[in-house]
C-alpha cells in the first residue's frame, strides 16, 4: 500500500476503464432521476396540488392495502422516510377527526 497512490501514475488503459466506469454510474443516475421525475409527474397529474388526497391515498395504500414504505415511496417518487412521515401525520389528522366527532 503506497501512501502516495494519488500521485502514482496510472496507465491510459486503466484510465479509460475508469472514465467508462464513472460515465455507467453516471447514465444509471440520470435514469433513476427521470424515472422518478416521471412518477412524479404522474402522481401530480392524478392528485393535482390537493395534498391532503395525496396523504389519504398514501395512508391507504400504506395501513388498509399493507404496502410497503418503499414499495409506496417508489410509487409516489419519495423516500420510504417520507412515507412514514406522511402516514403519521394521517394518523394524527384522523385521530384529530375522531376527538372532535368530525
Amino acid at each position: 500500500d503506497d501512501p502516495d497512490w494519488w500521485s502514482s501514475p496510472i496507465s491510459d488503459e486503466e484510465w479509460s476503464q475508469r472514465l467508462s466506469e464513472a460515465e455507467e454510474r453516471y447514465q444509471k443516475q440520470c435514469a433513476d432521476d427521470e424515472a422518478r421525475s416521471a412518477r412524479r409527474a404522474a402522481v401530480w397529474k392524478e392528485f393535482g396540488n390537493d395534498g391532503a388526497s395525496r396523504r389519504k391515498a398514501i395512508w391507504r395504500e400504506r395501513k388498509e392495502e399493507g404496502a410497503t414504505l418503499q414499495a409506496i415511496g417508489d410509487r409516489y417518487g419519495i423516500t420510504k422516510e417520507r412515507v412514514r412521515q406522511i402516514v403519521a401525520k394521517r394518523d394524527r389528522e384522523i385521530k384529530k377527526e375522531a376527538s372532535y366527532g368530525g
